[in-house]
């Protein structure tokens, strides 16, 4: 529309707004970082990219159901309750993962041994050491099933996020078009206020 004039929001009811589009872009992200790690899970070559995927993937997850002082708002637990029993269950395995895997560096999921190469030596029989190594072992990353389940999980609770996210749309847009705003804080202050229902 050619007419039209941003007018940044500001408010509570604005805050939700915007934190309701970020959880759905989370969301999103998901879904396509699952389907492009299982598309390259097999390629040696592309290993590191793809453990990015997984990651990432499972980080973004996580955080739409964690919160923090000052963080946006957390998704409620409650809104998986709508969800089969399996996807309950993997999603409450892939916070564990998150947890375990990325966000600490548990030593019964992440091995690190350091190795002593001996040798022997045929003249004397006696054993020397030659070189030293540390092996490095992940024993969980995340297999094709558990990233179908993810992208399964992500999708079922995107359909409910953006659900939320139209009717929030409807309300603001609601209380917005009741308000007149001033000619002089349209052009050189564009901000408007946003209070929640019932303020």
């Amino acid at each position: 529309m050619e007419n039209t004039i941003p007018v940044r929001i500001t408010g509570e009811g604005a805050r939700r707004l915007a934190d309701l589009h970020s959880v759905v872009h989370d969301l999103q992200w998901v879904q396509v970082a699952c389907v492009l790690a299982i598309k390259h899970m097999h390629d040696k070559k592309s290993a590191v990219v793809v453990e990015g995927l997984q990651t990432s993937a499972l980080v973004r997850y996580c955080r739409t159901f964690e919160s923090a002082p000052g963080a946006r708002f957390s998704l409620a637990l409650d809104m998986l309750e709508t969800l089969p029993a399996e996807l309950q269950q993997v999603h409450h395995e892939f916070c564990v993962l998150r947890k375990l895997y990325i966000a600490h560096s548990d030593d019964d999921l992440l091995w690190n041994v350091p190795t002593a190469h001996v040798e022997k030596d045929a003249a004397t029989g006696e054993h020397r050491v030659f070189w030293l190594t540390v092996e490095h072992c992940a024993m969980v990353a995340p297999s094709r099933d558990c990233l179908v389940k993810l992208y399964e999980l992500a999708c079922s609770l995107l359909a409910i996020v953006q659900d939320r996210l139209a009717q929030e749309k409807s309300r603001a847009l609601a209380i917005m078009k009741t308000r007149t705003l001033p000619k002089r804080e349209t052009v050189q202050h564009p901000v408007a206020e946003l209070q929640p229902a019932g303020a």
